[in-house]
């Protein structure tokens, strides 16, 4: 599935989207779909510890059933709109803080005239360690649980959200990816020509997200931005791996890794799901 919601459905019920019906990110699963069992259900009824930290159901008020884990540490966002939308707070009147957008762009900042996700839609390099970042904070304390397991069998998932927007990370990370470096993918002419019309229709509901940044003339520090987020995960995912080496579940731990989607990064005039 192309959206967070109906992947990670897949993914916790083992159902696909054509089976249960969800296919975007508005129906909350255990309400669309009562009597199914997710993954963190029937190992908790089968006598495991069962725990859970960062976005693994989608990261939306209510999506997550709490009665699926024993414990769970709560997604931490850095982006203030994200925080307060998973909060169930209005964000009808939301304003930037002081010092953000990071990107700098005007339309994103001021609304006006701004892509369909504006509020979440920034880039830019942090000066903090990869602790004190939101995915940083759930790691550390997966790790921590690692550390310490308990006797019995366990379930651990640990939902690291990057690369999703805003694309966060500390600066050492963009530092990987000078900007002039970078090649950037091809595009063509006519290349939505070989869409079908719900392609077409899906990639024009964001189109105003890869006008605004080609002509902004950013498209090269988005890029970077993401190659960051990318390997600021992929660093996160490390760090995860050395917590487990170094658990004494070590050798009884089966490790399974998913994502949930992919990207676009110009492909098809398209910056986005």
């Amino acid at each position: 599935a192309p959206v967070c919601n109906p992947s990670r459905v897949a993914t916790m019920t083992g159902r696909l989207p054509s089976s249960t019906g969800v296919y975007d990110n508005r129906p909350v699963w255990h309400e669309a779909m009562r009597g199914v069992t997710s993954i963190p259900r029937h190992f908790k009824v089968n006598g495991y510890r069962v725990v859970g930290g960062g976005k693994v159901n989608h990261h939306m008020p209510g999506f997550n059933r709490r009665s699926d884990w024993h414990e769970y540490f709560d997604q931490v966002f850095d982006n203030h709109y994200q925080d307060q939308l998973a909060r169930g707070l209005d964000v009808t009147g939301f304003q930037w803080p002081k010092g953000f957008p990071l990107n700098r762009l005007p339309a994103v900042k001021s609304f006006s005239r701004p892509p369909k996700n504006a509020k979440e839609f920034d880039w830019g390099a942090w000066d903090k360690m990869d602790r004190e970042m939101g995915d940083g904070q759930m790691v550390e304390w997966a790790a921590e649980f690692l550390a310490h397991p308990p006797k019995k069998p366990f379930f651990l998932a640990a939902g690291i959200y990057r690369p999703h927007l805003p694309f966060y990370a500390p600066r050492k990370y963009f530092e990987m990816y000078p900007p002039d470096k970078i090649t950037l993918p091809p595009t063509k002419a006519d290349d939505l020509d070989d869409l079908p019309e719900a392609g077409k229709e899906m990639a024009a509901v964001r189109r105003g997200d890869y006008e605004l940044v080609m002509k902004s003339g950013k498209y090269r520090e988005l890029l970077q931005a993401y190659l960051a987020s990318v390997s600021f995960g992929d660093a996160l995912v490390g760090r995860l791996l050395d917590a487990l080496d170094a658990s004494p579940a070590a050798k009884n731990t089966i490790i399974v890794f998913w994502s949930d989607h992919g990207w676009h990064l110009g492909e098809k005039r398209h910056l986005h799901k």
